[in-house]
């Protein structure tokens, strides 16, 4: 018979893996080291500060042209604090005008909550989409408007007639 291992089986057939050198085993360590030291040093520089950094948001001014009133019953409009809103009562387009990006205020003057709605109408359509319906407003309380897309706005209260046109505002595109 030929050489016998340990357990009676052939010599060779269960070998104990070697165990690694001290000097095999720093340079590991000393690699895994610099991996660990490199990743977090990458994830530090990503979170420092950029001194050219940008507003995620537009500047936007929130200046309104044009100020709406809402009274009990009536409802009326007056230049707000920024330029660009012109009355053109007697034009059968409109009450007022506005370029297109304008900020219209809606300021409840009445004694009593009331609802207001606005629709747009594209220019040259006659067909009314649904803008904005501002829910029940109390006294005193204001709503901001951004009038972004040219074109009719109607401004009236929820339980007017649909083709009641209490106020209208026509938003002008770029010139």
């Amino acid at each position: 018979m030929g050489a016998e291992g340990s357990r009676g089986g052939p010599q060779g057939a269960c070998q104990t893996p070697t165990m690694p050198r001290p000097r095999e085993q720093r340079r590991r360590l000393a690699a895994a080291f610099v991996a660990v030291v490199a990743a977090s040093g990458l994830g530090l520089a990503a979170c420092g500060s950029d001194d050219d950094a940008q507003p995620t948001v537009a500047s936007v001014s929130f200046e309104p042209r044009l100020v709406v009133l809402v009274g009990d019953d009536q409802i009326t409009a007056e230049a707000g604090t920024r330029e660009g809103a012109t009355i053109v009562h007697g034009d059968e387009s409109g009450d007022w005008r506005v370029p297109d990006g304008s900020v219209v205020e809606l300021r409840v003057d009445a004694d009593e909550p009331v609802r207001v709605v606005a629709d747009r109408v594209p220019p040259g359509g006659t067909e009314a989409s649904p803008l904005v319906d501002t829910g029940t407003l109390d006294p005193g309380d204001a709503v901001t408007l951004a009038l972004t897309e040219p074109g009719r706005v109607v401004i009236r209260f929820l339980d007017d007639d649909p083709d009641e046109e209490r106020l209208v505002v026509v938003v002008s595109g770029p010139t």
